[in-house]
């Protein structure tokens, strides 16, 4: 789960193949402030929420890793 669904969002997913400290990271989803981003795609990548839905994103697709972009 990338939190941020801005330019910086989309800078890391652009190099996250390319870094070995997330070497084999598999984003899942984007969360956003703005809820007129949801179901929107940033590379392929789908904003799912807002903060509010963080909790219940995490349980549902069982996400063990965040990631917060500003």
């Amino acid at each position: 789960m990338i939190i941020g669904a801005g330019d910086g969002a989309s800078l890391f997913l652009n190099n996250i193949h390319e870094s070995a400290y997330y070497s084999g990271a598999n984003p899942i989803c984007l969360i956003d402030d703005d809820s007129s981003k949801k179901g929107l795609r940033i590379n392929n990548v789908k904003v799912m929420g807002t903060r509010q839905d963080i909790i219940r994103l995490a349980k549902d697709l069982n996400i063990t890793i965040y990631i917060r972009l500003i």
